[in-house]
């Protein structure tokens, strides 16, 4: 991850703590494959 994408992902979760939304649709539009791997990989019971 470069220095300006660390800083954007800083930005975007400062915005959600704040009660952002938009922020919530970025990182979940930048994580998306990252999460579906995960939840692909740790099936509920």
């Amino acid at each position: 991850m470069t220095w300006e994408a660390s800083v954007s992902v800083e930005s975007e979760v400062a915005q959600l703590r704040r009660g952002d939304l938009n922020a919530l649709s970025a990182l979940l539009m930048r994580y998306q494959n990252r999460l579906y791997r995960y939840w692909k990989s740790n099936p509920g019971p």
